[in-house]
C-alpha cells in the first residue's frame, strides 16, 4: 500500500510539473517568435535596468531614476547582478517566468499534500494555480510581482512543514522582492499566537446607518458605534465571530513570531531609506481631488460604482473571474463538515488557509484606512486569495471525486439520465482543463503584451547616439525605451502620480510638450527643443485632427487638463500648426501612422526661412 501511494505521488507530481512545463514552453515560443514584443509592466520596471548592461543607456533620465528608486532591493539586485555577468535584463525578463512557475507548482503541490495527503488534490491545486498565474500579467512580467508566487507558495509549505529556518529565509526574500506580502506573512505568524475555542457568531445585532455613515453592532452587553469604513466592514465581523480566545502557552509560536519580527524589520529597513522625493507621497485627500485617480485617469482608484470600488481595480478585492471553476473553493468549509472517510485525512494545516484569508482581509481594510501609506489595498488580496481559491478548489474536487467513485461503485445500472449527467460532467471537466490552456487565450487575452508596430522607427533610433531623447504624445512613444533603448521626454506609461516631486516634473514636461507641438510660434518650439535637448519628435499622422487630444486619457483626465482643454478649444478654431507644416521636409522616417522628425531640421529650416 505504501509503494502504491508513493508511485501515485510520483505520477501526480510529474503531471503537475508537466502542466507548468506546458505553459512555460508556450510562453517561450510566444515571446521568442517575435522581434518587437514586451510585456506592459516590463516597460515600467525592467527596461531601465538595461543601463547596467550598458552604462551609457538612459543617462540623466528622470524616468529611469524614478523607477529604479522604486524597485525593491532584492528585485534590482538580482537583475543588476545578472546584467553584470552578461544576461541583459530584457532577456532575463523573458527567461524567468517559466522557472518561477515551476517553483510555484512544486511548492503548491507539496503544501496541498500537507493539508490532504492525496496526490490528486495536489495535482488539481497545481493545475488551478498554474491557470491563475498564467491567465494574468504578473508572472509573465518578471517584475517584482512575479516573485510573489514562488516565494509565497514556499512560505506556505515551510510553515505547514514547521521548518522555521527555510520559512524565515523565504520571508526575508519576500520582503526584499514584495514587502506587501511579507506583512501578510507576519500577521499570519501573529494570529498563530492565539488559541481559538468555541468559534461561533457572537453578534447580537448589526446595523448600518447610511445617512450618518455609522456602523453599529452589539456584542453581548456592549454596544459599539464606529465609522462605516472598510476596517469595520471587513474585519469587525471576522473578529467578532470569536466567542473566546486566549494567548497560546506553547513556546514554538513565539519563537516563530520573534524570528518573523526580526526578519520583517531587516527586510523593510531599505524602504525607510528612500530619497526624500520618494518618501513623500500623495495623501488620500489629494488622491480624491486628482483626476489621475478618478474615473478615466491614468491610475484609476476611485469609482462612482460601489461594486467597482470594492471588488475590482486597485481599490477592490480584485478576485479572479476566470477560470470560474476556482470559486468551488469557497465550498471547502461546508465540504469538510460532511461525514466522509476522506475528510478524516484532512489535517489541521487547513487552518493556514483560514489564517491567510483573514489576514488578507485585515490588510485590505488597513490599506483603505491608511491610504496610501500601505499602498493599494488590492495588493493584499489579489495574490493571496488566488492561492486560497486554487488550493481549496483542488481539495473540494478531490472530495467530490471520492463521492463520485462511491456512487459509481454503488450503481449497478445506469439509466439515460445518469449517462447524460456523466457526459455533462466529463465535458465540463475537459473544458476546465483545455480552454485555459489554449495559447491564444492566455497570451492574447490576459498577459497584456505590447507588440511593436513601427520597426522602422525602432531600428532608426537604435542606431542613434545612446543619449538620444525623443519627444512625443503618441502611444507608440512608450515602446521606444524597450525597443530602441533610447529615452523619451514623457509618456503615459510613466506618468505616475503617487509622488508629488516626480509628478511635478511629468506635469511640466507634458504641458511644455503640448504647448510646443500645438504652437504656431517658432520661438516657442525652438525654446522647447533647446531647454530639454530634444533630438527627435515622434508625431502621429492624426495628431493635428480636432479629436486627437480628446482620445488621450492621461492628458484629458490629468492635473493639467485645463491646459489640454485650452489647446483642444484652439484646435477647433485653427489647425494651422508649425510642426504640421514641417512634416514633409523634416520627417526622416515615416510609417502609415507615424512621422519621426529631426529637431535640427526644424531649427535649421525655420532659421533659413527667417533669414
Amino acid at each position: 500500500m505504501f509503494n502504491q501511494s508513493k508511485n501515485s505521488d510520483r505520477l501526480y507530481f510529474l503531471i503537475s510539473l508537466s502542466i507548468a512545463f506546458y505553459y512555460g514552453i508556450c510562453f517561450y515560443y510566444f515571446v521568442f517568435s517575435q522581434e518587437y514584443i514586451v510585456q506592459d509592466d516590463v516597460r515600467q520596471h525592467i527596461v531601465w535596468l538595461q543601463r547596467f548592461s550598458d552604462p551609457e543607456l538612459f543617462s540623466q533620465d528622470i524616468i529611469a531614476e524614478y523607477f529604479y528608486s522604486l524597485a525593491p532591493l532584492g528585485f534590482k539586485t538580482l537583475y543588476v547582478s545578472l546584467a553584470k555577468i552578461g544576461i541583459e535584463p530584457l532577456l532575463l525578463a523573458k527567461l524567468l517566468p517559466p522557472l518561477l512557475g515551476i517553483v510555484t507548482t512544486i511548492y503548491t503541490y507539496r503544501f496541498t499534500l500537507k493539508i490532504l495527503p492525496v496526490p490528486l488534490a495536489g495535482c488539481l491545486s497545481s493545475l488551478f494555480i498554474n491557470q491563475l498565474i498564467w491567465l494574468n500579467d504578473d508572472l509573465v512580467s518578471a517584475t517584482h510581482r512575479a516573485f510573489i508566487y514562488p516565494l509565497f507558495a514556499a512560505f506556505l509549505y515551510y510553515l505547514a512543514d514547521k521548518k522555521i529556518i527555510p520559512c524565515l529565509v523565504i520571508m526575508l526574500l519576500q520582503g526584499l522582492f514584495y514587502p506587501h506580502i511579507l506583512l501578510i506573512e507576519m500577521i499570519v505568524l501573529s494570529i498563530r499566537l492565539l488559541s481559538f475555542k468555541n468559534i461561533h457568531s457572537s453578534i447580537v445585532r448589526t446595523k448600518i446607518n447610511v445617512q450618518q455613515n455609522i456602523f453599529s453592532f452589539r456584542v453581548k452587553k456592549i454596544h459599539y458605534r464606529l465609522p462605516k469604513t472598510a476596517l469595520t466592514a471587513l474585519t469587525a465581523l471576522t473578529v467578532l465571530t470569536v466567542d473566546s480566545f486566549k494567548i497560546t502557552k506553547k513556546i514554538e509560536p513565539y519563537v516563530w513570531w520573534i524570528g518573523g519580527l526580526i526578519v520583517t524589520a531587516i527586510a523593510l529597513y531599505p524602504i525607510t531609506q528612500k530619497p526624500p522625493e520618494l518618501a513623500t507621497t500623495v495623501t488620500a485627500v489629494q488622491m480624491q481631488q486628482m483626476p489621475e485617480f478618478n474615473p478615466g485617469g491614468r491610475s484609476v482608484f476611485f469609482s462612482d460604482r460601489w461594486f467597482q470600488y470594492w471588488f475590482a481595480g486597485s481599490s477592490g478585492l480584485s478576485l479572479p473571474l476566470f477560470p470560474t471553476v476556482v470559486w468551488l473553493g469557497v465550498a471547502l468549509p461546508w465540504m469538510l463538515k460532511l461525514k466522509l472517510s476522506i475528510n478524516k485525512s484532512v489535517t489541521n494545516k487547513v487552518n493556514i488557509l483560514l489564517q491567510v484569508t483573514v489576514t488578507s482581509f485585515i490588510m485590505f481594510a488597513a490599506a483603505h484606512i491608511l491610504l496610501p501609506k500601505l499602498h493599494l489595498p488590492s495588493r493584499y488580496t489579489y495574490h493571496t486569495l488566488r492561492f486560497i481559491l486554487a488550493i481549496s478548489t483542488g481539495i473540494v474536487l478531490t472530495v467530490l471525486w471520492d463521492l463520485t467513485k462511491r456512487w459509481l461503485r454503488q450503481k449497478k445500472r445506469f439509466n439515460l439520465a445518469d449517462k447524460i449527467k456523466m457526459m455533462l460532467v466529463a465535458i465540463m471537466a475537459i473544458a476546465v482543463i483545455i480552454v485555459p490552456a489554449i495559447p491564444f487565450v492566455f497570451t492574447n487575452w490576459f498577459q497584456n503584451w505590447r507588440i511593436g508596430t513601427a520597426p522602422e522607427i525602432y531600428q532608426y533610433l537604435a542606431r542613434q547616439p545612446k543619449d538620444t531623447l525623443v519627444a512625443s504624445l503618441s502611444e507608440e512613444a512608450n515602446n521606444i525605451p524597450a525597443f530602441s533603448q533610447r529615452s523619451i521626454l514623457v509618456g503615459r506609461e510613466f506618468a505616475m502620480a503617487y509622488h508629488p516631486s516626480y509628478h511635478a516634473q511629468v506635469r511640466q514636461r507634458a504641458v511644455d510638450l503640448l504647448q510646443a507641438q500645438y504652437s504656431q510660434d517658432i520661438a516657442e518650439v525652438r525654446s522647447f527643443i533647446t531647454r530639454y535637448g530634444i533630438d527627435y519628435w515622434l508625431i502621429d499622422r492624426n495628431a493635428f485632427q480636432p479629436e486627437y487630444l480628446r482620445s488621450i486619457d492621461w492628458l484629458v483626465n490629468s492635473s493639467w487638463k485645463e491646459e489640454t482643454n485650452k489647446i483642444i478649444r484652439q484646435s477647433k478654431i485653427s489647425s494651422d500648426y508649425l510642426l504640421s507644416e514641417l512634416i514633409p521636409s523634416c520627417s526622416i522616417v515615416s510609417t502609415t501612422s507615424l512621422d519621426l522628425l529631426e529637431s535640427n531640421c526644424i531649427l535649421d529650416f525655420r532659421q533659413s526661412q527667417h533669414e
